[in-house]
């Protein structure tokens, strides 16, 4: 594993790149003063300690999944409680656009600091964040809780991919990565089953937000007592390393991503596309683009050294092809577990809860492809034809599901779920791995920040475009069969599936509204679809015979 007892202190770059020969892995422990330090000879996580680091970091990336979409099935009782359906979309773009937006603040930190102290601090916000959703006197105080969350989480995140990429070699890593994958995808599926659980429970709603302190409380001692400090600027003090943060960056990025997410997310359903809110963002976004690059290009308020966005990344074929496989690839991960299981509660009547046992398919072979090819290329090292598999296969995957219809079979639903989850489990975290090792040293830390704004910003761009079009047909269609229905109602038919509104109507009436919704939500797949051509397409900027090593 990664061999850490030639430096007292080692540097990123000296954690990600070690000797596979080692069989155990570096933690903290007491010295002969009782203090913690990291180059204590006979201190090595293995075992059980080992698994017990591994799973508590894999923890920490499950919250932050599941918070991702647990508010999919809270929001008809938070609506109730609080009645306020105007501004239910808030409770997504807070989570989202936070999250997104301190990507590179998270990158920055995790470069400067202790990645323990980090990791546990990004934690105590998430935590925080929980707290102040769950105990929410009104809704303007979930939005700011959901928000917190999305800093926090953000920041674990990140936190499980760098901690796990420092401490594993060249070989291990692909496999430890796409552990992060797999347990982000099982968070992202079972986020609205837990949500919907306690939601229709005596527990209420807001318990979905309070079980991750429950858990976190768990986690909390092998976060302090286990994890290794691997501190990248030994001899730096806090505010000398403080100092060195592009603060003004920082700033710019997040205002480009909270304009973007507020666009996307509220265009075509809070306003028209044409109105002057959506022009307006837009533009915005498109103006702080600019000041953000002409920023970060003449170095203005930081240096060349400092600064926040790896500009030379941009002039590497390498590295943009990277972010676009892992941004499609995330694509066809996240747009299916948002579409499937509201496809089983409109088709099936199926509960929350059901609607996610239906997707244990997608679940369980997007795991076990995820595993194999993680192990299969920290072996040979060969990476591309993976990469081909997962757009030979997510390109049929997403064509078949366009076609579903409420009168197609299960076993066929299932097939084709399977077919999507082979194909975006092949190689979503496969990137960070390959990236880590396509760049030099020094530049590790910043690759896995480039992947994961690529990972978190591809759903939220594509997923914010699909739901906007999924929700102006699906609205027209059920106006025009439901005339007396209002706005609001139609809406609530829309979140809750098996709402009195729809289930008290005639069989046939019904059967109309299904197929209506079912065939608004099937475009949904042409992102997939478009998407899965981009993986298949790209992949040949590298040699098929193409290997990490050797």
């Amino acid at each position: 594993m990664a061999d850490t007892e030639s430096k007292a202190n080692p540097t990123i770059a000296d954690m990600s790149i070690s000797d596979d020969s080692k069989t155990k892995h570096k933690v903290a422990g007491p010295n002969e003063d009782g203090n913690t330090t990291d180059n204590v000879d006979n201190e090595k996580a293995h075992g059980f300690v080992w698994l017990l680091i591994v799973a508590s970091i894999l923890m920490a990336n499950f919250l932050f999944a599941t918070d991702n979409t647990i508010a999919a099935n809270v929001q008809p009782a938070v609506v109730k409680d609080f009645e306020s359906l105007d501004k239910l979309a808030w409770l997504g773009v807070a989570f989202l656009a936070s999250s997104w937006g301190t990507n590179f603040f998270w990158g920055d930190l995790y470069a400067r600091f202790s990645s323990k102290w980090t990791f546990c601090s990004s934690f105590i916000v998430f935590a925080v964040g929980c707290t102040v959703a769950g105990a929410a006197p009104t809704i303007d105080a979930l939005i700011v809780g959901r928000a917190i969350c999305g800093v926090g989480g953000a920041g674990m995140y990140f936190g499980s991919m760098a901690l796990l990429t420092q401490m594993t070699s060249e070989r291990e890593r692909p496999l430890y990565l796409n552990l992060v994958g797999i347990t982000f995808g099982a968070g992202t599926v079972l986020g609205p089953i837990i949500g919907g659980a306690f939601a229709a429970s005596s527990a209420t709603w807001r318990w979905a937000f309070y079980f991750n302190l429950i858990v976190g409380g768990v986690c909390a001692p092998v976060y302090i007592f286990l994890l290794p400090t691997l501190n990248p600027r030994p001899g730096q003090t806090i505010i000398e390393r403080a100092k060195e943060i592009d603060f003004l960056g920082i700033i710019l990025v997040i205002g480009l991503i909270v304009s973007i997410v507020m666009a996307i997310s509220f265009g075509g359903v809070e306003y028209a596309w044409n109105s002057g809110q959506v022009i307006a963002l837009f533009v915005l976004a498109f103006v702080l683009l600019w000041v953000f690059l002409a920023q970060q290009h003449f170095a203005i308020g930081t240096t060349v050294e400092r600064r926040m966005f790896p500009l030379h990344f941009l002039k590497s074929g390498t590295m943009i092809v990277l972010f676009l496989e892992v941004a499609c690839c995330a694509t066809c991960v996240f747009v299916p577990v948002y579409f499937l299981p509201l496809y089983f509660q409109f088709v099936k009547a199926d509960s929350p809860i059901l609607a996610g046992v239906r997707m244990l398919p997608y679940v369980a072979f997007q795991t076990v492809i995820s595993i194999l090819s993680g192990w299969l290329v920290g072996k040979t090292g060969y990476y591309v034809p993976w990469y081909i598999f997962a757009g030979a296969l997510c390109i049929p995957g997403s064509a078949l599901l366009y076609t579903v219809n409420q009168y197609t079979p299960l076993a066929n639903v299932y097939g084709y779920e399977i077919l999507l989850g082979l194909g975006s489990g092949a190689a979503t975290q496969l990137t960070f791995a390959i990236a880590s090792i396509k760049v030099a040293p020094e530049d590790i830390g910043r690759s896995t920040g480039w992947e994961a704004f690529a990972q978190l910003g591809g759903p939220t761009i594509s997923l914010g475009m699909a739901q906007a079009i999924f929700l102006n047909k699906a609205r027209a269609a059920i106006a025009s069969l439901l005339p007396d229905l209002n706005a609001a109602e139609i809406s609530t038919i829309i979140s809750d599936p098996n709402n009195p509104l729809l289930r008290n109507q005639p069989q046939d009436v019904q059967n109309q509204v299904v197929d209506a919704v079912v065939r608004s939500m099937s475009n949904a797949y042409i992102v997939c679809l478009v998407g899965g051509c981009l993986v298949l397409l790209l992949i040949f900027r590298f040699k098929v015979n193409d290997r990490l090593w050797g």
